[in-house]
């Protein structure tokens, strides 16, 4: 070996050094960037918020008063309380379900699930997400809906939906009583008058328009002097108030019959 190659040796020995010692500055740079990144902050740059905003609150207070046996959950994910039915499907199902939750779970005291919620908001939700939900809580047998601040469901219809409730039904004949049957009677004797007052009124209207038309015609009936207008006046006054008097007390007679 001449001198020439031993150089060349030093030169490829040389770089093979550097190329190695490269690379254990890299990786301890490396290690040391996630030990730093792995390590607890003295100062978090956090910030505490609410867990829903005005309108998922309103809809959150109607669902506690709602379901006032159970309790309403906030936003927990789908997969905390499903499973798969294989368990090698596990890590893959849970990697797809992770971010999936709805805005409210409502559970039963045992904490099994019994309905699912969103809150539909000033931009309205996605069909697809709505899609996706409806067709994965339906195979689990999880009852979903979707709410809307102003315009919530009837009470009976999200528990029927929710717990399988059937809405109740009026009886077929009304509880009897004196102090059950007094105010239906004094509603329906209110009524009654009010509809009597509205009759007599016909009548008389009706009674007016036939004499106003015989005077027109020029058959006028039994009056005093027609060319004086104060008597004429005074009986118009005086047959109006008879007249309505008397049909108002008959009607009324007839109707206190009835009642009774």
């Amino acid at each position: 070996m001449n001198q020439f190659e031993g150089y060349i040796w030093m030169a490829v020995l040389i770089a093979l050094g550097v190329v190695a010692a490269g690379a254990w500055v890299y990786t301890w740079l490396a290690r040391r960037a996630l030990r730093s990144r792995q390590s607890t902050p003295e100062n978090w740059p956090l910030f505490a918020r609410l867990l829903v905003n005005t309108e998922e609150s309103q809809v959150l207070q109607w669902l506690c008063k709602t379901f006032p046996q159970h309790q309403v959950s906030i936003k927990i994910p789908v997969i905390r309380f499903t499973r798969p039915l294989e368990l090698d499907q596990g890590q893959n199902l849970y990697r797809l379900l992770n971010g999936v939750y709805c805005t409210f779970t409502v559970c039963a005291s045992d904490g099994h699930v019994v309905g699912c919620a969103d809150v539909m908001g000033r931009n309205g939700l996605a069909s697809s997400n709505r899609q996706f939900k409806q067709a994965l809580l339906t195979q689990c047998h999880i009852p979903y809906c979707i709410l809307k601040p102003g315009s919530l469901p009837a009470t009976a219809a999200i528990r029927s939906e929710f717990l399988g409730e059937t809405a109740p039904t009026e009886p077929v004949f009304a509880p009897t009583g004196p102090a059950l049957e007094h105010e239906p009677r004094a509603k329906r004797e209110r009524e009654l008058e009010e509809a009597l007052l509205a009759e007599a009124r016909l009548n008389l209207s009706t009674t007016l328009d036939r004499q106003r038309r015989h005077r027109d015609s020029g058959f006028l009936p039994l009056t005093p002097d027609s060319d004086s207008h104060a008597p004429a006046h005074a009986f118009k006054n005086n047959f109006e108030g008879s007249d309505f008097n008397n049909n108002y007390s008959l009607l009324t007679r007839a109707g206190k019959k009835i009642l009774s």
